[in-house]
């Protein structure tokens, strides 16, 4: 479980916090990439409508791929974050 903040400290800032379609790689992945549990805010992403994912295999190890197809206004937080899951399904 991880979270990213913004950094809210411009008033020119204001109104230009999204994250559109994050992508995330998570180093040393021991399943596989279709047996992929992901949350935004707790709330449950679907495969395939909602995430993809998929396996990088370098020389130092394998690394999960997350792509969320996901538009995330944190105009609208009042702590300006999203929080996200990523593990092996259950």
């Amino acid at each position: 479980t991880f979270a990213l903040d913004s950094i809210y400290d411009d008033e020119h800032l204001q109104g230009t916090m999204w994250l559109v379609n994050p992508a995330f790689v998570i180093s040393d992945w021991k399943g596989d990439a279709t047996n992929v549990h992901v949350t935004v805010d707790g709330e449950i992403m679907k495969p395939g409508r909602d995430f993809r994912s998929g396996l990088e295999v370098t020389s130092e190890g394998r690394r999960l791929v997350v792509w969320l197809n996901r538009t995330i206004d944190l105009n609208a937080r009042e702590e300006h974050r999203a929080e996200f899951s990523v593990g092996p399904a259950r």
